[in-house]
Parts: structure tokens; C-alpha cells; sequence
């Protein structure tokens, strides 16, 4: 009898293509479809067409109801759920509150408890505990504040495993809500380090199709344009740079819900024509190829795919002290861990421009050496497959 595994994906109303994404279609692509039928619920299909290019016979199905609480919601996710008929549910959290414990109370019921979840962000900080005065004299004892505490811990407790894609994402779950520590295992992902690798030749053909010369100092970010991201952030920081070197070029890739206001902020700097915009690129990997420093600046990471591409590229990396670059990153020996704020960033940046190419160069190999022995693709994707119980295709019985 074939196992059939429901995975659950919520988006944001500004739905784009990230990371976790990228995660889920290398899971996918592994699976041994023979012994195990897959179906994603989600409420914004980007997975279709991506499942059809890869050939992978999973089947994706709209939820058929609002996703945000509700008193029936619970019931709703229940009914949904048994109609599926499923032997396992893995909820895939992109950000910590993604679904709520009637979510993972109807998926624990409609699996018989085999209940599993992928937690791809460190946990945001829990709400201030306050109370409020009744009669504007006796004081309340925040019973909200508990409720909601006892909500989100429960989640945790419902698992069978917790995959989180850093030791810090897991830490912050233990000792933020009372996760079960014995439940949660660190599952970093990996990359295919042979399509992410630096080509000299290749390099000055494409700076050449693109109209940058072999004297230019790329600057790249890859990532979608949403407020944790913080792009606005690195273009600041950009343009202060520019005013002490001038050969320097910003390539923002990605879109998303921010891209017209971050267009307007570039346009009102000084070195506006030195940042350029590419959208979304099916394939980064040429873009990388080309370019010399990678900069993540965000404010909330989970591990940062982006930078173990970068990485295995051998771009000088820079990236805030976030959950992932903490784990990936060693500050000056394989590249720069910068404080979150548009100063840091800066810094980042003229440490980067002042190597030698002695320096660069030994800091890209040893950034390069950590992805090979520690982040290849098809032995992290086989180990998370391994903890979930689903068949891959080269497993051997």
C-alpha cells in the first residue's frame, strides 16, 4: 500500500518564489512516486508548472477556504484533511506563525499523529506580557498573553518531528516556546555544487552581455522583495559606498511586494544608474557567476540558501548576524558577518573591496571547501526524506 503524504504551504497575500520553495522541489524531485503519493495544499499554486518541468507526479490542490482563524476553521481543516485520506502531513512553516494549532491539531488527527513539520525561520520573539486595568483600577493578569503561549508551544508537542534548517532556529523554539528539544532535529539544506561554481571565462562573457566591464566590482543580493529582507537597507548602504569608489554596480534580484518602492529609493540616489534591477531569474546561477561580493541583509534568516549558492560560487559573502549565516559564516575567515543595520552593512562592504586578491581569493576557497563537505544537495535532501519516512528513488532496501 502506497503512503500518502499531504504537505500544507501558506503564502502571504504577495506570493513569491523563495528559498523554501526551492527546498520543497529538491524534496520532491527525490521521491520514489512507486511507494509514495504526495499532495500539496497551498493557497497560491507556484508549484504546477515547476512540478511539470521536473516531471514530478505530485498533485497540488487549492485549500478551499480562508486560512486566517476563524471559530469553524478548525472543523474546515479537519473535513478537508480526512477527505485525503492521508498517512502523513507535513506542515511546511515558512514563518513561525504560518498555522495555527487548530492547523496542527486537525493534521495531527487526520494522520493518526504521524504529524511532521519544517520550520524554515527562527521564531520572532513572543509579545510583550502586559495586562490591561478593568474599571480602570484592578489590574488583569494577562491571561491572553498565556493562552497565546500554551497555543504555540502546543503546536510543537503535536509533532512527531520538527526539521528545523539551523541549530539556531532550533534553540530559539526550545527556549522561546517550550518546544520538545528531543523532537526537533537540525536539517540543513544543501545545494548542487556542480551548477554553482565559479568559470573565469564564463564570467567575462557574461559581464560583457550584460555591458559591465572586467573592472567593475559587482555587488549582488538575491532574494524577494519583502520587508524582512531588507533591501532598502543595502541600497543605502550602496550609495554611501559609491561616493569612495565609484566602479562599484548593485544587482538586485528577485520581485515581490516592495520592488516599486525600492525602485523609487535607488532612483533618488546619487549612483542610481550603478543599481540595476533583474527581476526574477529562473536561473541565478550565471548572474552569480559573474558578480565578485554577495550581501544578504536581512533582519530574520532561517539558514539563507542564497548564501550557500554564493558560496559555492566563491563570492566574497557578506550577511547579518541572523539564524543560518551565524552557523555558515566564521567573521573574516570565510567571509563577513556584519551587524543588521545600514552601518554594518557598510562596513561589510569596505572590507570586502579592501582584500587583496590573495585574501580574496583563500576566503572564497574556504567558503567553497564548507559548502562541499557540509551542504551538498542530494545527501541533505536524502537525510530529510530519511527522518519524514518517504521513499527516495536511490534508496536501496
Amino acid at each position: 500500500m502506497k503512503k500518502h503524504y499531504i504537505f500544507l504551504r501558506r503564502f502571504s497575500e504577495w506570493p513569491v518564489w523563495g528559498g523554501c520553495e526551492n527546498r520543497v522541489l529538491d524534496y520532491f524531485s527525490e521521491i520514489d512516486y512507486k511507494k509514495t503519493t504526495i499532495t500539496l495544499l497551498t493557497n497560491h499554486d507556484l508549484f504546477s508548472h515547476r512540478f511539470k518541468e521536473h516531471k514530478i507526479p505530485a498533485r497540488v490542490q487549492l485549500f478551499p477556504f480562508d486560512l486566517r482563524p476563524s471559530m469553524g476553521h478548525f472543523w474546515e481543516m479537519l473535513t478537508l484533511l480526512r477527505s485525503c485520506r492521508p498517512t502523513h502531513v507535513v506542515i511546511i512553516q515558512g514563518a513561525f506563525t504560518d498555522f495555527s494549532l487548530a492547523d496542527f491539531a486537525a493534521a495531527w488527527i487526520a494522520s493518526w499523529g504521524r504529524l511532521f513539520a519544517l520550520e524554515v525561520q527562527g521564531a520572532p520573539g513572543p509579545p510583550q506580557k502586559c495586562s490591561k486595568k478593568y474599571l480602570g483600577v484592578f489590574p488583569g493578569t494577562g491571561l491572553w498573553w498565556y493562552c497565546y503561549m500554551i497555543q504555540m508551544s502546543l503546536r510543537g508537542w503535536l509533532c512527531k518531528r520538527i526539521l528545523a534548517v539551523s541549530d539556531e532556529v532550533k534553540q530559539r523554539m526550545v527556549d522561546l516556546y517550550h518546544y520538545p528539544a528531543s523532537r526537533i532535529l537540525s536539517v540543513f539544506h544543501g545545494i548542487d555544487t556542480g551548477r554553482f561554481m565559479s568559470d573565469p571565462s564564463l564570467k567575462k562573457r557574461l559581464r560583457s552581455q550584460f555591458g559591465f566591464s572586467n573592472e567593475d566590482v559587482l555587488f549582488i543580493s538575491t532574494a524577494r522583495l519583502s520587508p524582512e529582507k531588507q533591501i532598502g537597507r543595502l541600497i543605502r548602504a550602496f550609495d554611501s559606498v559609491f561616493f569612495e569608489q565609484k566602479n562599484i554596480v548593485l544587482l538586485v534580484l528577485g520581485t515581490g511586494l516592495l520592488e516599486g518602492d525600492l525602485k523609487d529609493l535607488a532612483k533618488a540616489c546619487p549612483c542610481a544608474e550603478r543599481i540595476k534591477f533583474l527581476g526574477f531569474q529562473k536561473d541565478i546561477a550565471d548572474c552569480l557567476k559573474m558578480s565578485d561580493v554577495f550581501i544578504l541583509p536581512s533582519d530574520i534568516e532561517g539558514l539563507g540558501i542564497a548564501l550557500l549558492e554564493a558560496m559555492a560560487t566563491e563570492l566574497v559573502c557578506i550577511a547579518t548576524r541572523t539564524p543560518g549565516p551565524n552557523e555558515i559564516l566564521s567573521d573574516g575567515d570565510n567571509g563577513f558577518l556584519v551587524e543588521r543595520t545600514e552601518e554594518g552593512i557598510r562596513a561589510g562592504m569596505i572590507r570586502a573591496l579592501r582584500l587583496s586578491h590573495g585574501e580574496r581569493q583563500a576566503m572564497t576557497q574556504r567558503a567553497r571547501t564548507l559548502i562541499n563537505d557540509r551542504f551538498q544537495r542530494d545527501k541533505r535532501v536524502a537525510y530529510a526524506l530519511g527522518i519524514l519516512g518517504i521513499n527516495t528513488e536511490n534508496a536501496t532496501c
